[in-house]
């Protein structure tokens, strides 16, 4: 029977992984963290943009009214 232990790093490897491994979550956070920022900008840019056109839209100027 195998034994956990005998498959166990040895605890000067195992903290450096465990460092490796922390480094990527705090990266992966950080990376969905500005994801969240850009896709709140892009939502908002969006608005503005529809809010425009709907203007636009309702006093009659168009791209093809516009030359």
């Amino acid at each position: 029977m195998f034994t956990i232990t005998d498959y166990a790093l040895p605890a000067e490897v195992a903290e450096d992984v465990a460092d490796e491994v922390r480094e990527y979550i705090r990266s992966a956070a950080h990376a969905w963290e500005k994801v969240k920022i850009l896709r709140a900008e892009l939502a908002k840019e969006r608005e503005t943009s529809d809010a425009y056109r709907f203007a636009l839209s309702v006093y009659g100027w168009t791209r093809g009214n516009s030359q």
